[in-house]
């Protein structure tokens, strides 16, 4: 790895839908929800909002994730172009793109319910990113893409 600057970021991609509960429930029992029926979906994941906000701030940036070919892995693709992340590392696949189901009280408690689609199956095979990275962040993500991109990284060093 040099001294570039570049940051290759990787981990789960996710659509979100959040959900605002009364109370958490207890196995066995049900929480009434108390906001929005369907709420919206919204830009989810740990290595995209790594991805950027690292770019807010001005970092140069690349993308190692996983999203589906619907039309929210195209629209959150597109998203992410325009904030000027770095694509070589993000793999697309024919399932839907990972989705997550969280559901939060006004106390701040919450629960996640993740799906990862086709992003578990997804390995690291872009050697010439982790030559021009200087940085790589592994977040929240599938334990094949961490171990390929540290064995890559490894075989860089």
């Amino acid at each position: 790895m040099n001294e570039r600057g570049l940051v290759a970021v990787a981990g789960y991609t996710s659509l979100d839908r959040s959900f605002l509960a009364e109370r958490l429930p207890r196995d066995g029992e049900t929480s009434i929800l108390t906001g929005e029926a369907v709420p919206p979906l919204r830009w989810g994941g740990c290595a995209p909002n790594v991805a950027l906000w690292l770019r807010r701030l001005g970092v140069p940036v690349a993308l190692v994730a996983w999203l589906g070919r619907d039309e929210g892995g195209r629209r959150y693709r597109d998203r992410l172009q325009r904030a000027g992340v770095d694509l070589r590392g993000l793999a697309t696949g024919d399932g839907p793109t990972p989705r997550s189901v969280l559901v939060y009280t006004k106390d701040g408690e919450g629960s996640c319910l993740f799906h990862p689609s086709g992003a578990d199956d997804q390995a690291f095979d872009v050697p010439d990113l982790v030559h021009e990275a200087g940085w790589v962040a592994i977040t929240v993500g599938a334990a094949k893409l961490a171990r390929s991109l540290l064995e890559s990284v490894q075989r860089a060093s």
